[in-house]
């Protein structure tokens, strides 16, 4: 079966949803679809290490700070809550479920 791509999910919905203490003024603009806040993945003390952009439609992240690490929404989720998302997998097909995404009754293919 063919799973939809989770990357159309802006991840700044998702760090919105899931983190307590962030909101849409948590981000700052650092450049055309670039976006700089403090990962919720780990303390920080001073500045922004989460860099999250979105590159031709698909939303990913980085870590700059002491994760070191980035991806997608389904392993943000995987590593801030391993014991509800043991997997990205189960991430994913959470995030299809949560934000909506269903495939179209009819898929077709140019060529």
């Amino acid at each position: 079966m063919r799973k939809l791509d989770i990357t159309s999910v802006s991840l700044i919905d998702v760090i919105i949803d899931h983190f307590d203490n962030y909101s849409e003024t948590s981000f700052q603009k650092s450049g055309k679809n670039i976006y700089s806040t403090k990962c919720p993945l780990h303390h920080e003390i001073r500045g922004n290490s989460l860099t999250i952009y979105n590159k031709d439609g698909k939303w990913d992240w980085f870590c700059f700070g002491s994760c070191n690490t980035g991806g997608n929404a389904a392993k943000l989720l995987t590593l801030a809550f391993p014991e509800r998302f043991p997997t990205p997998e189960k991430a994913a097909d959470y995030i299809r479920e949560h934000y909506n995404l269903k495939l179209p009754d009819k898929v077709t293919m140019e060529t």
